[in-house]
């Protein structure tokens, strides 16, 4: 993590490189800020509009929202899981797919398998079917296991427990967490507290790797819900905050992101592990006398209300949305007029009365581009994985690690970009074999249509100096395209 000159930087140097990182952070907090903010004035405007051609008789009530997204109980979501069960029955594998094929019935080595191709230079997207096959596995896992809270069992000697934070698409944090903390295991449990989607490029390969590990492993890996799970967000340009409907429909086709969405509103709204800890996406409600019956008994197999009216549809809105402060009591939030801000004295009244200790968030970019921040005199814990997010921000990314044998850990990482991270992998399996392993890889690496993978390998270093002066300069221009569309949100500011 810093440059590799063999000379140290000049003290000027570094406080500038300091400050360009600090105003980038900043500025992308205020972008975002003002995207959410944008995204909860045009639901309420909407919802307005809705209720004026109500009242006036203009619009049935019972079909001012697409039927997929409505609240549903379990006989009707199987209803709606079917016709994508006859579509799956119909697809076939096209002689000219290239990309990783996937058993019918996946044992730990075929997501291993799986893992392994996504470190592969130019993989190709997963084929419709397999996807489809994934999807589907893992709503019906997700559907049996419990409410709205997941109640997980407490971290004890036979496994250690690790929550990662947003993603927001960044395939190469999720890469470099599994190869760093190992992959999902018997041993290695995995909770993801959501926002998978958005902003990044790849979070149909996140949902498809981690869905693939639940099917093997079901008690192992899960899954809560963010505020980013949901069509309204999703349907959003990346650069205002969404993104996810373009790769989906870029990848596959409508039909897949609506599958995506059946698969969302089946994810639990947060998670208690041995009674202890509270895990939400977002933080706590402004439900008084608010416990953990009540939470877990909401119905949240529906959509996360853009504009809240009514109890649920607050307690729903709340657990993805709310920020911590440090200030008492409840206020108006940072995203939008609908968003709350939670106080200590309200952290201190949910956990006396639901005897828990601790709760684990996710939801911002952490203070002083870390990738963990605690609040609340340390009873509120800020868990934030997407390590340069963005490409701009410069933080670093973060899980939390638990097991029975340490106190609890927090290890920061910064992945590189997926090219770059891929490039290292390869260059890692090359230098691990021997020569005759290194000929099989190279003729694997062409089978596969690599062998771009293996000339970037063999590139002088001016060359590879050149691509990253290239990199750079592609990363600044996105920046300033950013600012520059949003500079009335940053003048405001």
């Amino acid at each position: 993590m810093g440059c590799s000159s063999s000379k140290s930087a000049a003290p000027r140097d570094i406080a500038f490189s300091t400050l360009a990182a600090d105003s980038s952070y900043s500025a992308w907090n205020d972008v975002e800020s003002a995207e959410e903010t944008d995204f909860h004035a045009a639901a309420n405007v909407a919802d307005a509009m809705v209720k004026g051609l109500e009242s006036k008789h203009m619009l049935d009530p019972t079909s001012s929202r697409p039927s997929e997204y409505v609240g549903f109980k379990a006989p009707v979501l199987a209803e709606l899981l079917e016709p994508y069960r006859e579509e799956l029955k119909a697809m076939t594998i096209e002689p000219e797919y290239t990309g990783f094929t996937l058993a019918s019935a996946p044992a730990p080595e075929d997501a291993l398998a799986f893992l392994e191709y996504l470190l592969l230079a130019d993989a190709v997207p997963l084929h419709r079917k397999f996807l489809y096959e994934t999807i589907l596995a893992g709503i019906e896992l997700i559907a049996a296991e419990s409410g709205a809270v997941l109640p997980l069992p407490p971290v004890d000697e036979s496994a250690r427990q690790i929550i990662v934070g947003d993603t927001h698409g960044q395939l190469q944090d999720v890469l470099l967490i599994f190869k760093t903390h190992g992959p999902p295991s018997e041993k290695n449990h995995y909770l993801f507290n959501g926002d998978i989607a958005d902003r990044g490029a790849n979070a149909c390969e996140i949902f498809t790797l981690i869905l693939l590990f639940k099917r093997v492993y079901p008690d192992c890996v899960h899954v809560t819900r963010g505020n980013h799970e949901l069509p309204d967000i999703n349907m959003r340009p990346v650069f205002m905050g969404g993104g996810f409907y373009h790769e989906v429909t870029s990848k596959y086709d409508i039909d897949t992101f609506h599958l995506f969405q059946a698969l969302f509103i089946h994810l639990p709204i947060g998670a208690t592990l041995g009674g202890q800890a509270f895990v939400v996406h977002g933080g706590l409600m402004r439900e008084d006398d608010l416990d953990m019956k009540r939470l877990t008994t909401l119905e949240h197999r529906r959509p996360c209300p853009e504009a809240p009216t009514d109890d649920d549809e607050l307690l729903m809105f709340d657990a993805l949305w709310a920020d911590p402060q440090e200030e008492s009591g409840l206020h108006i939030g940072g995203r939008g007029a609908n968003t709350i801000r939670w106080g200590p004295d309200v952290t201190r009244a949910f956990l006396q009365r639901t005897k828990m200790e601790l709760i684990i968030r996710s939801h911002q970019v952490p203070n002083g581009r870390r990738g963990f921040m605690t609040h609340h005199g340390g009873k509120v814990l800020t868990i934030f994985s997407a390590s340069n997010y963005g490409g701009v921000c410069m933080n670093r990314g973060a899980v939390l690690v638990l097991s029975a044998t340490a106190p609890p850990q927090t290890p920061e990482h910064m992945a590189p970009p997926l090219a770059e991270l891929r490039q290292a992998y390869f260059a890692e399996k090359l230098s691990s074999s021997s020569l005759a392993g290194a000929r099989r890889w190279r003729l694997r690496a062409a089978h596969r249509g690599l062998a771009k993978q293996v000339f970037l390998e063999e590139m002088a270093p001016a060359e590879r100096r050149v691509a990253r002066r290239r990199l750079d300069a592609d990363l600044c221009r996105g920046l300033k395209a950013r600012v520059c569309h949003c500079r009335d949100a940053l003048a405001a500011a």
